[in-house]
């Protein structure tokens, strides 16, 4: 995560071929992909996900770190205010449907 710690359980994806999980230390090992450029992306609950444009070479190694951000979290009374605009949207939205049918 952004402090540096290891984040347990995160999907990582090699986009086309297969996917893993890390381990407790946040570690993953994806083998066999043949030499070439590929997508990868990790996600895991309560962060948002992260891409990257990875190159593999023949005979190496290829170690690449994510650095996952916490996801941002509502307060209940940003979710509160949200239904509130949107229950507004939607009375409007009948009052102008209402007015429209009612006019010969």
């Amino acid at each position: 995560d952004e402090s540096g710690a290891p984040i347990r359980g995160a999907s990582v994806e090699v986009k086309g071929f297969e996917s893993t999980i890390t381990d407790e230390a946040g570690r993953y090992v994806v083998k066999g992909l043949p030499i070439g450029e590929y997508e990868v992306t990790v996600s895991a609950r309560g962060y948002e996900t992260a891409y990257r444009s990875v190159v593999v070479n023949v005979n190496q190694t290829t170690v690449v770190d994510f650095t996952l951000k916490k996801a941002q979290q509502y307060s209940s009374s940003q979710y509160v205010a949200l239904a509130f605009t949107v229950v507004i949207a939607i009375l409007i939205l009948l009052a102008l449907r209402r007015r429209r049918c009612s006019i010969p």
